[in-house]
């Protein structure tokens, strides 16, 4: 059965050169660990990677970390501007592999942000923009961010979210760093759960109803934990969500839950099946895409993917969803040909 991977990750090369000066501190550390991931920049060992799945392709997505991490929004501009002009690139060359791509932005300059959209839609032919789950320790439930959503919105294109959190996020107030890699183990879900409740909160879905979000790693939290939204929130703090006239705590759990739900989760979770199963459970079939995580499993590329698919297919699945999940749902999503 064809397989549309909606979250794979790639390091165009001509990226790697223009970022990889700039990469300074941790980020020079981590970009050292990013050229030895092969298959994340060179286009020879990917391809043998993916030719291990028979009829796979892949929707482009940049690596970490987001663009904004590198300095001024003037940089990031020019980081995001040369990523989305590489993925654009490497569509056109070699469309049997990747059937498109999500772009890259720099949301520390939000004006800046809509007109590299105008320009990776209409120009490159992006099929929507990656974001992080928070711009520098910002919310994107922020009212500044506001236009970004809705340009997203009028353009009918889908937002791709991937978490992000760095050491400097200590686990508990007394430590000045995370330890262990808690920050990005336990972190990144956390993050994933803590844009999705803001953003639903702050109304973006009853502004937007139609508008496309699709989150890493099946939606973080919120499968796991659905039954406990809402009953530890303050709903005394203003919000965008019009709550008027749903006093009732559980109608008021039930508008949550029905807003969360129209997120899109993707089966991302290192292969674990029952994980895929509860994210399956609250998202349903329609709303859930293939996606991988690819190249960053502990064999450096072929992993995550085999993960997903032994998982995906031993689960009792009706044909027709599995049909869905494998492919149906990338090209209604992210608005693929048929």
């Amino acid at each position: 059965m064809l397989k549309i991977d909606a979250f794979p990750h790639i390091l165009p090369k001509a990226y790697l050169e223009l970022a990889r000066p700039r990469a300074q501190g941790r980020l020079s550390r981590l970009f050292d660990q990013y050229e030895a991931l092969v298959a994340l920049h060179d286009l020879d060992r990917r391809f043998r990677v993916m030719d291990e799945f028979g009829d796979y392709l892949q929707v482009l997505t940049l690596v970490q970390p987001a663009v904004d991490s590198f300095g001024e929004p003037a940089v990031a501009a020019e980081l995001a501007r040369c990523a989305n002009d590489s993925m654009a690139e490497l569509c056109r060359d070699h469309p049997d592999r990747f059937v498109g791509f999500a772009a890259a932005v720099a949301l520390s300059d939000v004006d800046g942000a809509i007109d590299e959209i105008d320009r990776a839609v209409s120009q490159l032919g992006a099929l929507g923009v990656q974001i992080h789950s928070n711009i520098l320790g910002a919310p994107l439930d922020e009212p500044r961010f506001a236009p970004f959503f809705a340009k997203l919105a009028s353009l009918d294109r889908t937002v791709w979210v991937h978490p992000v959190r760095t050491p400097q996020m200590p686990d508990y107030p007394g430590e000045p760093v995370s330890r262990y890699g808690m920050w990005m183990a336990f972190g990144w879900p956390y993050e994933t759960t803590v844009f999705m409740c803001r953003m639903v909160l702050s109304g973006v879905f009853q502004r937007h109803p139609d508008l496309r979000i699709l989150t890493h790693h099946a939606g973080g939290m919120i499968p796991h934990f659905a039954e406990r939204i809402g009953k530890g929130l303050d709903f005394s703090e203003p919000m965008g969500l019009d709550l008027d006239g749903v006093t009732d705590p559980a109608a008021r759990h039930a508008l949550l839950i029905e807003q969360l739900g129209r997120f899109y989760g993707d089966t991302s979770l290192s292969g674990a099946r029952h994980a895929i199963e509860c994210g399956l459970g609250f998202f349903g079939a329609s709303r859930l895409l293939f996606g991988t995580d690819m190249p960053f499993d502990l064999e450096g590329g072929p992993g995550y993917v085999r993960g997903a698919v032994l998982a995906l297919d031993a689960m009792e699945l009706d044909e027709d969803d599995r049909r869905l999940i494998y492919h149906g749902n990338a090209r209604r999503v992210l608005g693929l040909p048929g």
